[in-house]
């Protein structure tokens, strides 16, 4: 099975995963989301750029 990293605190999103049956590794990105950068983006837009900047933060 691959390697599932969740790269994000959110206490909820960890247990989805483990009530998936599945043991993500946490790597906390510390991507601030509150900055005019994304804020100024739409919700779908938004969604798509954190979890690109999380990935490459994390990896």
């Amino acid at each position: 099975m691959p390697r599932i990293v969740l790269a994000s605190q959110s206490k909820s999103r960890r247990t989805l995963l483990e009530d998936a049956g599945l043991t993500p590794t946490i790597i906390v990105s510390n991507v601030d989301e509150e900055t005019d950068f994304f804020n100024a983006m739409t919700p779908q837009d938004m969604v798509i750029a954190l979890a690109i900047s999380k990935a490459h933060t994390v990896r």
